[in-house]
């Protein structure tokens, strides 16, 4: 049940944290859309969150699991927030400040 999932997110978003803070701390950013079929559709604004998540979606999975007792697949998508390539343009800005980095084009 959707509701019920979107009531528990931040419990499950805890139990992530444990094995993974990063992840945890992205899979909060993300919001539970739809439940269909055995798939949770979570939707990200930023396109650095939904990818982080993506590559991690297994633990968010086995999580999932342990706190609903059903196997539950995860798709992420990206949600269209207006701004959002200025959030992104800040977002390299301040990785590339912290890491004294600069951008190549290929």
């Amino acid at each position: 049940d959707l509701e019920e999932l979107k009531g528990r997110w931040e419990e499950v978003a805890d139990l992530v944290a444990r094995r993974s803070p990063r992840l945890g701390a992205f899979l909060r950013e993300g919001r539970p859309r739809r439940l269909e079929d055995g798939v949770l559709e979570l939707a990200f604004g930023s396109t650095f969150h939904r990818d982080a998540v993506n590559r991690q979606r297994r633990v968010v999975e086995e999580v999932l699991k342990e706190v609903f007792g059903t196997k539950l697949r995860v798709r992420v998508l990206k949600e269209e927030v207006e701004g959002e390539q200025y959030e992104d343009e800040r977002m390299l800005k301040k990785v590339l400040e912290l890491f004294d980095g600069e951008v190549v084009q290929g």
